[in-house]
């Protein structure tokens, strides 16, 4: 099993073998595009919902203590819980 040191330098060799920048461009592009296509009132309305539930310094604070790899699986899952009320505001209008 790779422990976190070792798979942090695994990944960095392999980003330099193939960094693939075209890839990365693209879907840079695609995000910023569906982010266009979302309704902004119910967009906001979700985030507030979330946050409200959440706490936004209570998650900035959880984000600052933990390593790279949890805060981006972390990040994830908030995005994705947002979305979720994201569609849950936009199917009951």
């Amino acid at each position: 099993m790779l422990t976190l040191a070792e798979f942090d330098s695994n990944l960095l060799e392999r980003i330099k073998a193939n960094p693939n920048p075209r890839s990365l461009i693209g879907l840079v592009r695609r995000s910023i595009a569906w982010g266009r296509s979302l309704d902004k009132k119910i967009a906001f309305e979700s985030a507030r919902n979330m946050f409200a539930i959440v706490g936004v310094t209570g998650y900035a604070g959880f984000l600052s203590g933990m390593h790279i790899v949890l805060a981006t699986f972390s990040f994830l899952l908030m995005a994705g819980t947002w979305y979720s009320v994201y569609l849950f505001l936009y199917n009951k209008q």
